[in-house]
């Protein structure tokens, strides 16, 4: 059966340029996460947001795929081809989709950070990290931190975020989902110096993790990011108040606090960052 494939990433395209053999990691409605030791691709459908991981599929296509693998029978890549069985997909002649900033540095939004940071409020999950950079004014509606939380805001004190690295559960914790998010600050209004040094401190740290989450700290790290974050930071600099809470709402909805998390992390690098040109309680 020859599967034809709507959309891919860049790295997904990459890997699969050089023979291997990919292995199911995990399985879910929408997507399929392959692994080959050192690679991670995920096979998905468009009802997913694109990551630079993506590999997109036509649903019935994706359904077919998904109920063949299974973690006795994985799949080899080369040459542009990703075969099962009896399947095959052609990467060969589908485009790319764009997972970086353009390549001049913007020019921060102070009055676009400021609407997301209010939006965070009431959008953001409040078991999320987020949570962190967003406290209630108000001591009686005050939510009760988890050790997650009170782990992370600990180590963020003391100024060691690249010891957030495999904080939390699950299959991307949510201490790297914050570590995306600053990245994603870092690499569009940060300087060299600053991104390098926290690329540096993650890098070494990279083991700490799940293969799936390390897979999107390592391309977090090379510039390469999720649409809601790209769109996030377009609206920003667009200055269109209303697409800036849109696109707030769509990323705080990615997983169950994946997206409020990594929110938590641009706020954080804000504060951290953006103090020449804004007071640093502005942001919270």
């Amino acid at each position: 059966m020859d599967i034809q494939c709507r959309q891919i990433s860049p790295y997904a395209k990459k890997c699969l340029q050089d023979p291997g053999y990919f292995q199911l990691l995990s399985k879910f409605e929408y997507v399929l996460n392959l692994w080959d030791g050192k690679n991670v691709l995920s096979l998905q459908t468009a009802q997913l947001q694109l990551t630079p991981l993506s590999l997109v599929l036509q649903e019935e296509d994706f359904r077919a795929v998904s109920s063949v693998l299974n973690r006795d029978r994985g799949c080899s890549a080369g040459g542009g081809l990703l075969r099962g069985d009896d399947w095959t997909i052609d990467t060969g002649t589908v485009k790319t989709f764009t997972c970086r900033f353009p390549e001049q540095k913007g020019n921060y939004p102070k009055e676009s950070m400021l609407c997301i940071a209010r939006a965070a409020r009431v959008l953001a999950k409040p078991d999320s990290l987020c949570q962190l950079m967003i406290p209630s004014r108000d001591a009686l509606r005050a939510p009760i931190l988890d050790s997650v939380q009170v782990s992370a805001g600990e180590l963020l004190a003391q100024r060691r975020p690249e010891q957030l690295v495999g904080l939390g559960s699950g299959l991307t914790p949510a201490g790297d989902d914050f570590l995306v998010g600053y990245l994603a600050f870092l690499h569009r209004y940060g300087s060299e110096k600053e991104l390098k040094a926290l690329r540096d401190a993650l890098y070494e740290a990279r083991h700490k993790t799940t293969a799936l989450s390390q897979a999107f700290l390592i391309r977090a790290m090379e510039g390469e990011f999720s649409a809601p974050v790209l769109e996030l930071f377009t609206a920003a600099e667009r200055g269109h108040q209303e697409e800036v809470l849109s696109c707030t709402a769509r990323l705080c909805a990615v997983g169950h606090t994946s997206g409020s998390d990594l929110l938590g992390g641009i706020l954080y690098a804000a504060k951290q960052f953006g103090s020449e040109t804004k007071k640093e309680e502005e942001i919270t």
